[in-house]
C-alpha cells in the first residue's frame, strides 16, 4: 500500500503502508526519491573531497616525519583513502551526476518480476528488467527475500548507455547501476521463501537483513581492530621507554596514535551495542503497530536523522519516542501512515523498530508512558 494513512487509525499488521513511488509524474518530483538520488551524488562528492585531503596529508607526513612517527599513523589512512578515492572517482564518472539528473527526468515504470525474472550468484541478484537487460544488485541476501515477496520493481531508464535507477518495493534508497545484456551462466533461480508471518521471528526477510549486517560489521571490526593492535604496538613502546617526551613530533604521534585507536574502538563498541538492541526483532513474537506524531517535519530523502516524537497507546496514554539514526525507508513509511512498528513489545527503553517483510530497522528509545491532560 502507497496512500497515505490516518495517523489516528492504527493497520493491522497485513496492511503495512510503506513507501511507493508514483508513475504519473517524472521522478525528479517524487518528493523522496529525488532527494535521495541527488544525496548519494552529494556523499560521493564530500567522499572524494576528504578523501583527497586526508590522502595528501598522510603522504606529507610518510615523506617527512615517518622515520620519526612511524608508519602505523600515516600508512594505513593513506591506504583506506586511496581505495576510497579510487571507488569514488570510479562511481563519478559512472554515475556523475548529469547522468543522474537526466535519468530522473523521465516517469517511473513499475515491472512485474516472474519466476525466470529472479537469479542469483554467489552474493549478487540478477533481474531481468527486459528481454535483453539484467541489473546485478546486491547483497542477494538482502534483495533476494524481499524480491521473492514482492516480485516487482520501480525504475526510469535505462539511459542510451544502460544506467538505470532502480526501487525496490518500500525501500526508498535507490539502486543506480547499469543493465548488461545476460547473467553470467552460472546463476541459479531464486530459492521460494515462506509466507510472511506476523511475527517477526518468523520474518525471513528481516532475519536475513540481520545476518547480514552482522557480516559486514563483524568484518569492519576485524579491520578496525586490527589497525588498532598496529597503532598500540607503534606508539606504547616509545610511551613507556619515554622517548616521545624527548622528541616533540614523535610525542604528537603518539598521542594522535593512541588517540586514534581509542577512536577506533569507541566506534566499534557503539556499532556491535546498536546492532545487539536491534538484533532483538529477530526473537520478537509479534510486531506493534501505534500511531506515532513528531515534533518536527521528517526530511524527505535523508539517509539518517534524528527525530523525537509521541507514541499513541490504545489506552490513550502516550509515550516519547527518540531516534538517533532513522534510516529514510522507516522515516518515509512513518510519515506516509503515521504509524510506528516496533518489534516486540512498546515498554520503555531501546526498541527495535522497522517495517515487517521488509530488510531495514532502526532503533528507537521509547519513553515512560503518560496519561493525557485534562
Amino acid at each position: 500500500m502507497s496512500m497515505s494513512a490516518d495517523a489516528a487509525t492504527v493497520p493491522s499488521p497485513t496492511e503495512t503502508v510503506v513507501f511507493e513511488p508514483r508513475c504519473d509524474r517524472p521522478a525528479a518530483e517524487d518528493p523522496w526519491i529525488g532527494p535521495a538520488v541527488r544525496g548519494q551524488g552529494r556523499c560521493v562528492r564530500t567522499r572524494l573531497g576528504w578523501s583527497v585531503l586526508i590522502l595528501a596529508a598522510c603522504i606529507y607526513v610518510l615523506v617527512g616525519f615517518s622515520s620519526r612517527t612511524g608508519i602505523a599513523l600515516p600508512a594505513v589512512p593513506a591506504i583506506v583513502c586511496a581505495l576510497r578515492l579510487w571507488v569514488c572517482v570510479r562511481v563519478r564518472l559512472r554515475y556523475g551526476s548529469k547522468a543522474r539528473h537526466r535519468l530522473l527526468q523521465g516517469p517511473f515504470r513499475k515491472i512485474s518480476l516472474t519466476v525466470d525474472d529472479l537469479l542469483t550468484l554467489r552474493s549478487a541478484a540478477y533481474l531481468r528488467l527486459a528481454p535483453d537487460q539484467w541489473l546485478k544488485i546486491a547483497p542477494a541476501s538482502v534483495y533476494g527475500p524481499l524480491f521473492a515477496r514482492k516480485p516487482y520493481v520501480w525504475m526510469p531508464g535505462p539511459d542510451p548507455v544502460g544506467r538505470v535507477i532502480v526501487v525496490a518495493p518500500g525501500i526508498v534508497s535507490p539502486v543506480v547501476g547499469r543493465v548488461t545484456q545476460a547473467p553470467p551462466p552460472s546463476a541459479e533461480p531464486l530459492e521460494p521463501f515462506a509466507p510472511l508471518r506476523d511475527a517477526p521471528s518468523d520474518d525471513e526477510v528481516l532475519r536475513s537483513f540481520i545476518r547480514y549486517s552482522w557480516r559486514v560489521l563483524i568484518r569492519g571490526a576485524l579491520v578496525n581492530l586490527a589497525f588498532v593492535g598496529w597503532l598500540l604496538a607503534t606508539y606504547l613502546p616509545p610511551l613507556f621507554r619515554d622517548e616521545s617526551k624527548a622528541d616533540n613530533v614523535l610525542g604528537a604521534a603518539t598521542l594522535w596514535g593512541l588517540v586514534l585507536a581509542a577512536c577506533a574502538l569507541c566506534t566499534n563498541a557503539r556499532a556491535l551495542l546498536r546492532l545487539a538492541r536491534m538484533s532483538r526483532a529477530a526473537a520478537a513474537a509479534v510486531w506493534t503497530p501505534l500511531p506515532v506524531t513528531f515534533d518536527r517535519a521528517v526530511r524527505q530523502g535523508a539517509r539518517a536523522q534524528e527525530l523525537t516524537g509521541r507514541l499513541h497507546l490504545p489506552d490513550g496514554q502516550t509515550r516519547s519516542v527518540e531516534f538517533r539514526h532513522v534510516g529514510s525507508s522507516v522515516a518515509a513509511a512513518m510519515r506516509i501512515s503515521g504509524v510506528l512498528w516496533i518489534a516486540g513489545e512498546p515498554g520503555k527503553g531501546y526498541r527495535p523498530v522497522g517495517l515487517p517483510g521488509h530488510p531495514t530497522l532502526a532503533l528507537a528509545k521509547v519513553g515512560r508512558a503518560r496519561r493525557p491532560r485534562q
